[in-house]
């Protein structure tokens, strides 16, 4: 993200902090809510999670919450855990 912001201010590292913060304010805010899931998706991934054990990864900070009724795109799942705790508890060989 800084790379994006440097080359956006023309490479004026003194503006990069602040337009990442000014970014990750108004997304707390706005943004996160803007998103849509992708026709098909919902439907893809419970097909997908009758076969298989399915796991989300995410870039997004932990301030925002996981697993929240407005994220949720498959019924009856519980709340993502973090990548290391899946890590933990994955197959060491394929199924």
């Amino acid at each position: 993200m800084q790379d994006v912001f440097l080359a956006l201010s023309g490479g004026n590292a003194d503006l990069v902090a602040d337009a990442i913060a000014h970014y990750r304010d108004r997304y707390a805010h706005i943004g996160l809510f803007e998103n849509v899931v992708y026709p098909g998706i919902p439907e893809a991934l419970t097909m997908l999670a009758q076969s298989y054990k399915l796991y989300v990864c995410t870039s997004k900070p932990r301030r925002f919450p996981s697993g929240s009724s407005s994220t949720s795109i498959l019924p009856n799942t519980s709340p993502p855990s973090t990548a290391a705790s899946l890590m933990e508890r994955a197959p060491t060989n394929a199924s």
